[in-house]
């Protein structure tokens, strides 16, 4: 149900404002995730008009930390973003460092009157170590204060 009221927020907002480019940006994100999961800090990078690092630092019982790499396409001519991606991550709980790998998709959204972003996605999750795994049910919510 909260994923739901996620979307219609994305949507209503959409329809109302004017989607702009920001080169990057930091914020908390907020990750259901199992292996790389909690709440914690979130850096966007642009390094062109549709490429991006998505850089997070999560806390869940452990310290958690991923890197992606985006890339991002308008939505039909509406003020949203859908992107996709890759990356990986190390989660470390002692006595343990886990490593896995991130994919994403999900929508973007940059505020043209506020320097607020916007970000909702579903990332699965595979664990390599130190336990085999694969999370198909991981979903976050990223606000991010857009630096430049």
């Amino acid at each position: 149900m909260k994923k739901i009221i996620l979307l219609l927020i994305f949507a209503i907002t959409s329809y109302y404002s004017i989607a702009q480019n920001y080169n990057s940006a930091i914020g908390v994100r907020f990750n259901s995730g199992s292996y790389f999961g909690g709440a914690g800090l979130s850096y966007k990078k642009f390094f062109n008009s549709n490429k991006a690092i998505d850089a997070n630092v999560l806390f869940q019982n452990q310290l958690g930390i991923g890197a992606l790499l985006q890339i991002h396409q308008p939505l039909n001519n509406t003020a949203l973003d859908w992107y996709y991606g890759v990356g990986g991550f190390l989660k470390f709980s002692n006595p343990d460092i886990g490593i896995g790998a991130l994919g994403t998709l999900g929508l973007d959204y940059k505020f043209a009157d506020a320097p607020i972003n916007l970000s909702i996605d579903w990332r699965p999750q595979f664990a390599i170590t130190p336990d085999v795994g694969f999370d198909w049910n991981s979903f976050g919510f990223t606000v991010r204060y857009i630096i430049k």
